[in-house]
């Protein structure tokens, strides 16, 4: 996928109610309108964009039904807490991402949600407040803790479960 696709399909990801016509988008990711209109032609077809003509004018918005539209979603959202993870890492024993972003449905206002399984709670808020650009919302938690989430709080229990693990601390035997 060119530079420009995935530019167009964050473009459009990020803004799911909206629709942008042709020359719209390309100005917003500053390529020509040819580059951007032979692009949007080729991502209609793959149906990971939906088009709508109204009058002459082709009018583009995401296809959130397409799985590779939340691949992309999800990649994203790990590409943004990518620097974070190595710092997390050494006061953590379980890092999982979850909601919106661990299933690719994030907008462009959304938060990232992450459960953290930690011993050290102070160091690992501390390492999160450190990441000022990012919009993370952290929910960090003793081993105790966790398994009287699974008690006290089901749904949102199996929330944290059904997200991607991006750390696990195994200790070695």
């Amino acid at each position: 996928m060119t530079k420009i696709a995935q530019k167009i399909i964050k473009l459009l990801a990020d803004h799911p109610m909206q629709e942008f016509y042709g020359q719209e988008i390309a100005d917003k990711i500053k390529c020509s309108k040819a580059s951007a209109s032979n692009i949007l032609g080729k991502l209609a077809e793959e149906k990971i964009i939906l088009k709508v003509t109204k009058g002459h004018m082709g009018f583009y918005r995401i296809n959130y039904g397409n799985i590779d539209v939340k691949k992309i979603r999800i990649e994203s959202a790990l590409e943004r807490i990518k620097p974070l993870l190595p710092r997390l890492e050494k006061v953590s024993q379980k890092i999982i991402l979850f909601g919106s972003a661990s299933r690719g449905e994030q907008t462009v206002g959304s938060d990232i949600d992450l459960f953290i399984l930690s011993k050290e709670k102070a160091e690992a808020g501390l390492v999160i407040k450190k990441n000022i650009g990012l919009k993370i919302k952290a929910v960090i938690k003793t081993a105790g803790e966790w398994s009287e989430l699974e008690v006290r709080e089901p749904e949102f229990y199996q929330e944290i479960k059904n997200g991607i693990v991006l750390y696990s601390y195994v200790p070695r035997i």
